[in-house]
């Protein structure tokens, strides 16, 4: 039996009480609640409302989420929406205790309970689904008081929708990286990789949802999840003592399987689709059927672009009056609509190869003046095509980085290369993303990621012995440094590294390298050692983390 469900319940008892409270609504719904049976919200509610409470995930972790703590200030440091404080914090540092000490607490070791029972099931079949509706109806008060919910405003817009569960579903993300540290730390190492599949898995649920910001936040959470059971497997392989036995190593590289089996297949993603109905439910307020401006236009306008400043809605109003004289009538303006999003979905079915990536999107090419509505409520989502090719290359990647460990225990040894690493541990070659698809005679090509062992594959200078690999790291928003890769005099773990070819598709040999990014650039894509593990070591190195 795996190590994970193993140690899981065969019921779901906060499943049961959470379809009880279900049943208890607001007692009150304001009038213009009512409007919430708008046609557009109810499409986009339609797909959750056909979820037996009994398979909503939200129905178990929102409740837990209720009584949690927020998290000390050591942690919550987020940059890029990324939790980077949470995940570079360790024994040893400055504000550590504070946040095991948090972490351990009941009220959020709840939290962890419920986020285990929802990911339960490891097939995306029997995966329960984040379902909560968007709106007031349907959702449990005691969920509404504690801001667990999606506010839809007055009167009710898919397009201003307010994620108010959001930045505390970030918190519970935060108290995942924490609660995997503190299990390692107490030499836990497979729980501490275990409580992180289930973080990728909730990130999994996030992406399968309706609206841009909570699919984006679904990807990176699963970005992170992944980088961080690498960096929990590479903190137990550098140890003086690995606990990871070649068994558990395989039980998570199953797990993190993106086509064959499991809950990820990332295939089965999809362009979320309440985005493109907000903004038809916004043209139908601002046109007529005739396309021509309703006397709505602009005061719908100014109150859906000044949600956050109620006071400049005055100012707002004016604007978007000079805008109605020069926009596009709205049959004009639905057809771009319709543009814009199919351009989207034509280029997500194809490869990441595909010449269509290299062309100017529809929504760049939408004009300001008289397609103006359209840029102020219809958010680009061009930057999830990168997103999904990066999920794929950390996953693909850390299952080769974890099958070389996981050769090594077993074997006492290195594998001479990827190869040797099938059919036993991996079925399948791991085809790096990055990749060039075709080689200089336009052969189709199927690219593997890059391996070597610097002691062993790297040229010896005879007066100096074995050379280590230099790696220049360039980091997002913090200092950037170097390392040079070679097995250290005692050290017990002989050093590896594997990389992808990056953006550019060129073999750099992996010695400049960036952290993982959303832009295009020159350099490789470093998969082990991990970047984060690197970037720990280097400011402890330097002082800044204690």
């Amino acid at each position: 039996m795996c190590f994970k469900l193993a140690r899981r319940l065969t019921t779901r008892p906060a499943a049961v009480l959470a379809a009880a409270l279900a049943t208890v609504l607001v007692q009150s719904v304001p009038a213009s609640a009512l409007a919430q049976g708008d046609s557009y919200i109810s499409r986009v509610n339609q797909a959750s409302s056909r979820i037996a409470n009994d398979n909503r995930a939200d129905l178990v972790l929102f409740p837990a989420m209720v009584g949690m703590a927020e998290p000390p200030a050591v942690v919550q440091t987020l940059e890029n929406g990324r939790p980077t404080a949470a995940m570079l914090l360790g024994p040893g540092l400055r504000g550590w205790e504070s946040a095991a000490e948090w972490a351990a607490a009941d009220s959020q070791q709840a939290v962890i309970e419920a986020l285990n029972e929802i990911t339960e099931e490891a097939s995306f079949q029997q995966s329960m689904v984040m379902a909560q509706p968007y709106g007031i109806n349907g959702v449990p008060v005691d969920l509404i008081r504690a801001g667990l919910y999606t506010e839809l405003g007055d009167p009710p817009s898919l397009s201003t929708a307010d994620f108010r569960y959001l930045p505390k579903l970030t918190n519970v993300v935060i108290l995942a990286h924490v609660e995997a540290t503190r299990r390692l730390e107490s030499g836990d190492a497979t729980g501490a990789l275990d409580v992180l599949v289930d973080l990728l898995h909730l990130g999994r649920m996030m992406a399968d949802r309706n609206f841009f910001e909570e699919v984006e936040w679904g990807y990176r959470t699963m970005i992170d999840a992944t980088i961080r059971i690498r960096d929990v497997a590479y903190v137990d392989y550098s140890s003086q003592q690995p606990s990871l036995t070649q068994d558990q190593l395989l039980e998570v590289i199953g797990r993190l399987d993106l086509d064959r089996r499991g809950f990820i297949m990332i295939d089965r993603l999809r362009l979320p689709e309440g985005d493109r109905a907000g903004a038809e439910q916004i043209l139908s307020r601002i046109f007529d059927s005739r396309g021509r401006p309703t006397a709505q236009f602009a005061s719908t306008m100014s109150s859906l672009t000044t949600t956050d400043r109620p006071l400049r809605r005055f100012s707002e109003a004016g604007l978007w009056t000079q805008v109605q004289a020069v926009h596009g009538d709205g049959i004009s303006t639905r057809e771009k609509l319709d543009d814009v999003f199919n351009d989207w979905i034509q280029l997500w079915t194809q490869s990441d190869f595909a010449p269509g990536h290299k062309l100017v999107r529809e929504y760049s090419r939408l004009n300001p003046i008289s397609e103006g509505v359209l840029m102020a409520i219809v958010p680009d989502m061009s930057g999830l095509f990168n997103e999904r090719r990066i999920l794929k290359t950390e996953m693909s990647g850390t299952r080769t980085a974890l099958a070389i460990v996981a050769y090594k225990a077993q074997l006492r040894t290195l594998p001479v290369n990827l190869a040797a690493l099938r059919p036993h541990i991996l079925p399948d070659r791991e085809v790096d993303p990055f990749g060039p698809e075709r080689d200089p005679q336009n052969r189709r090509l199927v690219s593997e990621f890059k391996y070597l062992v610097p002691k062993r594959d790297l040229e010896v200078d005879p007066r100096t012995g074995p050379q280590p690999l230099p790696i220049d790291v360039t980091m997002l928003n913090q200092r950037n440094f170097g390392i040079r890769v070679l097995d250290q005099a005692g050290q017990t773990a002989e050093e590896f590294v594997v990389w992808s070819v990056g953006p550019d598709s060129d073999d750099d040999l992996a010695r400049r390298v960036r952290e993982n990014t959303r832009a295009l650039y020159d350099g490789d894509y470093l998969i082990w050692p991990p970047v984060i593990s690197l970037y720990r070591e280097f400011l402890q190195t330097e002082g800044e983390l204690r």
